[in-house]
């Protein structure tokens, strides 16, 4: 097959919304041209390659086999092509682009605001998406590409691919702050075992650290109800229907810090370390790697109010 010298980087971006979308009407829409005009861009990218990229029907359009490959190059030269520009213009001074970041609710909800004003007060022309999401999902969205820079904890590492230590974070008890059991700053994790608990059901992850803590000590967790909507967990324990096992970050990040108490898990000490991950074999780019920076430099500032714990990097 010899390539036309008519192929645009633009001609890429057009036919990867439109397979993104599904359709030439959603497309449309999505990059605000007309659709007559998108389908004689796809029309002539399919002519300059010589081969049929999209089946066309009713409901929509789909990749044929040699449009999947094609697919996967066009992406990896608009990349090529993004990355050249961000770096030639890093190079003077100026940064330009697009950082996606996501992380878990309770890191999510200390961090994004300060870090979304930070790096805006420093580089106006950075556009930063953040993303709140299960810390189970979010290596797969880093892998895929869609997310540059990830927060998980190290219950979810990935195998492989870029990973940098955070902070250290421990479990507290949680619940009504009249609660007697929070005149004391810690509470041992067999104590926690007689009161009646509310946790969270997803089996791996914060559950497991959970059940492994009971476990050592051969005690056995009263829990009443297993829920894994943060909110309304949290509303139940401002309700007073029971107590919880949690990050402090998620009650501080909360607003709810008025109505629940908190006091740390001990003998023994839960905690987890969570990591910075980018996506595997791919260069960082040098308005992802500002972004990370940034990012330390909000963590630092909000460590005491998260109540998280400096790890040495590795």
């Amino acid at each position: 097959m010899a390539w036309g010298s008519d192929l645009t980087i633009h001609q890429f971006r057009v036919f990867d919304t439109v397979v993104n979308c599904g359709s030439f009407t959603r497309a449309a829409l999505t990059l605000d041209i007309p659709q007559p005009a998108i389908s004689r861009i796809v029309g002539r990218l399919e002519s300059e390659v010589g081969t049929r990229l999209l089946n066309r029907s009713n409901t929509g359009v789909t990749l044929t086999a040699a449009g999947e490959r094609f697919h996967a190059n066009a992406i990896g030269a608009v990349r090529h092509h993004d990355l050249a520009l961000e770096e030639a213009r890093a190079s003077s001074g100026l940064l330009i682009g697009d950082v996606v970041i996501a992380a878990p609710d309770s890191v999510a909800g200390v961090l994004f605001a300060p870090l979304v004003q930070s790096m805006k007060a420093r580089h106006q022309k950075v556009s930063l998406r953040t993303i709140a999401a299960q810390s189970i999902d979010i290596p797969a969205m880093v892998a895929a590409g869609s997310v540059d820079i990830g927060i998980i904890a190290d219950t979810h590492v990935q195998p492989s691919g870029l990973r940098d230590p955070l902070f250290k974070e421990d479990l507290y008890l949680t619940g009504p702050k009249s609660a007697a059991v929070f005149q004391k700053r810690d509470v041992t994790v067999s104590e926690a075992s007689a009161l009646p608990l509310i946790l969270n059901a997803m089996p791996g992850g914060l559950r497991s650290l959970i059940d492994e803590g009971f476990a050592e000590t051969r005690s056995k967790p009263n829990v009443i109800i297993e829920i894994d909507a943060n909110n309304a967990l949290l509303d139940l324990l401002i309700e007073g229907a029971g107590f919880s096992i949690l990050p402090y970050s998620l009650v501080a990040s909360s607003r709810s810090q008025d109505y629940l108490g908190a006091a740390r898990l001990i003998e023994p000490t839960l905690s987890r370390t969570l990591y910075l991950i980018t996506p595997p074999g791919k260069p960082v780019r040098s308005v992802v790697g500002e972004a990370i920076r940034q990012l330390r430099h909000v963590t630092a500032q909000r460590s005491a109010y998260a109540r998280w714990r400096h790890v040495d990097r590795e």
